[in-house]
């Protein structure tokens, strides 16, 4: 541990030597969490998949019925 005057006179020394440093104090910020990738969002709704195969069956026979020429 450094007292007070040791860290003032550390400071003194580096203004004296012209170099620019950072002192570091604190705790450090938590990283943060990444967003989850698209993989894992198909993954985890499968159920918005089978919807969506719905969807497109229901219009391929609708477009199969409007275009059909009986």
């Amino acid at each position: 541990m450094q007292t007070t005057a040791a860290r003032t006179a550390r400071h003194d020394d580096q203004r004296i030597d012209g170099r620019r440093t950072v002192v570091i104090t604190g705790q450090p910020v938590p990283p943060r969490r990444r967003p989850p990738r698209a993989q894992a969002q198909i993954q985890a709704r499968p159920d918005r998949i089978a919807m969506w195969a719905f969807a497109l069956g229901l219009f391929l026979v609708f477009m199969a019925i409007a275009t059909a020429s009986a």
